[in-house]
């Protein structure tokens, strides 16, 4: 028998996100809590759930904005046949932003032991004596940028199919950006995955697990 756990808000440390925003969760076995602060005016970028995400506000007022005026000016101008194509796009443009996030944030997040997608992903592919950070480090961040880069381009697809040159020319801003960063990165990855590979040699050698 499982006996329950007794969490006290007040005890458990605020995570800044950015200057406007902060967090602070409650996880249990397969459900997560979480309380978010946010100052007047701070922007949430689009991102998605795994399941589904209940929201209540406690103080203040919380404007979901995104869709609702893409869908004001599909209906306005009569084209609400193009409701389907742009939220595909959000919701495309989202998942992108969001795995995005979790790739890069994995240390902090496996820390946190939050769930997230990349996590999920780590713990499914690792090898069975192999840590999920051994995983990473070895193969997940490549893997990772792989699905990023594929999703990326689904996403400068869609935006094509569009035709707005300001939405294209967007997303490509935003692929750049990323690419430059994972550029950034690679020095110091390469030399993670080199020492991972040594230690697991080392391990072998000496007949450890």
């Amino acid at each position: 028998m499982k006996w329950g756990t007794h969490h006290r808000w007040d005890r458990i440390p605020k995570e800044r996100m950015t200057e406007q925003i902060e967090r602070r969760f409650v996880h249990g076995e397969r459900a997560m809590v979480a309380q978010v602060f946010l100052r007047k005016g701070a922007i949430v970028e689009t991102h998605t759930h795994e399941s589904e995400q209940i929201t209540y506000i406690l103080d203040g007022a919380l404007r979901f904005w995104l869709k609702v005026p893409i869908a004001a000016v599909c209906h306005k101008y009569g084209q609400a046949e193009l409701l389907a194509p742009w939220f595909d796009l959000v919701d495309r443009f989202g998942r992108w932003h969001q795995m995005l996030n979790d790739v890069l944030d994995w240390s902090r997040d496996l820390d946190h032991q939050r769930h997230t997608y990349f996590l999920s992903e780590a713990i499914r592919r690792k090898e069975r004596t192999e840590s999920v950070a051994e995983w990473v480090i070895r193969d997940g961040l490549s893997w990772g940028r792989g699905e990023l880069d594929q999703w990326a381009d689904e996403l400068a697809a869609r935006a094509r199919e569009l035709g707005s040159p300001d939405l294209v020319g967007y997303v490509e801003r935003r692929r750049r950006a990323a690419a430059d960063h994972w550029e950034q990165l690679t020095p110091s990855l390469a030399s993670l995955a080199r020492l991972a590979s040594a230690m697991r040699a080392a391990q072998r050698e000496g007949g450890g697990p």
